[in-house]
């Protein structure tokens, strides 16, 4: 059988290929109900000559692994040498694939892209079609693993696109409150006029109530002051104040008022639910992070559970990282150029990349913003100032009109690449210098870079996390080890 040069993003994948004896390779079209299959040898030599119909259900499975044990005994395979594989498969699959993985056999993901591709034929579209470029993908080895629906790294990706979701549905919802209250109570909402966050609670609550100017005008301002407090309104006079100014010069009322406020009232409800679901969700993103090595970048000041979250979400495992120029490249950060005209002639940019994955480079980017612009809370304690390795990097890059984000963003991943594997927090400004300050001075740093870090995380529900996997309980440790054995002369 002919073999792909080219090594895939399987470890597991590139040992099965690099032997010499035969493995079979089994293409899967998932659907919900009934799911199409097709084994081949080779790209000539395939099991079924219309493909094999499995349900979606155990038996299915029953009946694919009978099938596939009478094919290896025909082609003289070993049954260990089974290869599954298929596009990126959506949440109804995953129970078919983790009952394939508990028995021991191996599933690879291949890009419905690539497999589309390398179809036989790029203009028609049919099942035996999916099949053929999803076995010729797998053949060439541009595959990758597929991480346990049970893996942290799993769950820390579902929780960050569900948190994604419901910052948009949030946001949605926030637009239609904001129009309704314009009908309802105009300039409530605008902070600089009301004096009331919008879309806070002393603003919403105000709005669930049925304020209007009209009924504000009817109130005292001993009952109106009593509800602005009740509300958790900020600095209630002043508030006061601006409500009767705003309600003395508002339109009347529109007509269907009634059917504004009760409309109102459900969608103030929608959007508590969704912030909810955002607490909720962030609550997890922490707790995931927490039970993984890369806890250690939210020592880095400016570096929040959401942002490193969804860093660390499409990046997984740091087993699986590469370099950091590949995963600056895939993030899309990295400059493309052109070269024409021979190698004698200079290359030229052609702009950023757009097929790239484009939450970790909105993540990645946000992230470098943060570090490069947020001072070291140890500066408020000791003679450094809060100046550190990033924000200096950051300043000097803007400084001369450069690419402040995008310098930042690629320094940052260099620093958290070694900060991941070997598990330590973010170094002081002053390492690898010969002369060091204070022992006071460095123990104080320290201790702030643990409790900042200790700090970001709200307190989420850590039942049933080992004490070895919490990264709590090694920021603590790494804090008090760190004030033991450091010496003034040398750490």
């Amino acid at each position: 059988m002919k073999r792909s040069s080219k090594k895939s993003g399987s470890q597991a994948v590139n040992k099965i290929m690099e032997e010499r004896s035969r493995f079979v390779i089994v293409a899967i079209d998932f659907a919900k109900k009934s799911m199409k299959v097709q084994a081949s040898l080779d790209r000539d030599t395939v099991a079924w000559k219309r493909g094999l119909d499995v349900d979606n259900t155990q038996d299915g499975l029953e009946l694919l692994l009978g099938k596939l044990d009478g094919i290896c005994r025909k082609w003289r395979v070993k049954p260990g040498r089974l290869i599954f594989g298929g596009e990126d498969p959506a949440p109804y699959a995953m129970p078919f694939i983790e009952s394939l993985k508990r028995r021991g056999f191996l599933f690879i993901a291949v890009s419905a892209l690539k497999a589309s591709i390398n179809r036989d034929n790029t203009r028609a579209s049919s099942d035996l079609l999916d099949l053929d470029g999803i076995a010729e993908t797998m053949r060439k080895g541009v595959v990758r693993d597929i991480e346990a629906s049970s893996s942290v790294y799993t769950e820390l990706r579902q929780a960050c696109r569900a948190r994604q979701q419901a910052d948009d549905m949030e946001i949605c919802i926030g637009n239609q409150i904001r129009r309704i209250a314009d009908l309802v109570f105009l300039e409530l909402l605008d902070e600089k006029v009301s004096g009331l966050t919008p879309l806070g609670s002393a603003s919403l609550a105000l709005l669930e109530q049925g304020m209007t100017p009209a009924r504000l005008q009817k109130m005292t301002d001993v009952a109106l002051l009593k509800l602005l407090r009740k509300c958790g309104a900020v600095r209630p006079e002043e508030v006061l104040h601006s409500l009767r100014k705003i309600a003395l010069r508002a339109l009347p009322a529109p007509q269907d008022l009634g059917y504004l406020q009760e409309t109102l009232k459900c969608k103030i409800a929608t959007l508590r639910t969704i912030r909810q679901e955002i607490a909720c969700n962030e609550r997890q993103m922490a707790r995931c992070l927490l039970q993984t090595p890369c806890a250690w970048l939210l020592t880095i000041p400016g570096a929040g559970v959401v942002l490193v979250a969804n860093v660390i979400a499409e990046l997984g495992d740091p087993v699986r990282w590469r370099s950091v120029e590949q995963v600056f490249s895939y993030a899309g950060c990295a400059r493309r150029q052109k070269q024409t005209g021979g190698p004698d002639k200079e290359p030229h940019g052609i702009g950023m990349p757009k097929n790239c994955n484009r939450r970790l480079k909105n993540a990645l980017l946000q992230l470098a913003y943060h570090v490069g612009t947020t001072p070291h809370p140890a500066g408020k304690s000791t003679e450094t100032g809060g100046s550190h390795r990033l924000l200096q990097h950051y300043q000097k890059v803007e400084a001369r009109g450069g690419c402040s984000k995008l310098a930042t963003a690629r320094l940052l991943l260099r620093i958290g690449f070694q900060m991941v594997r070997s598990e330590t927090p973010y170094q002081p400004p002053w390492d690898g210098n010969e002369e060091l300050p204070s022992k006071e001075t460095r123990i104080a740093w320290m201790n702030a870079a643990m409790e900042t870090a200790i700090s970001k995380v709200r307190k989420p529900d850590l039942d049933g996390i080992p004490d070895d996997a919490n990264k709590i309980k090694a920021f603590k440790k790494f804090a008090k080890e760190y004030a033991d054995n450091v010496d003034s002369a040398n750490l």
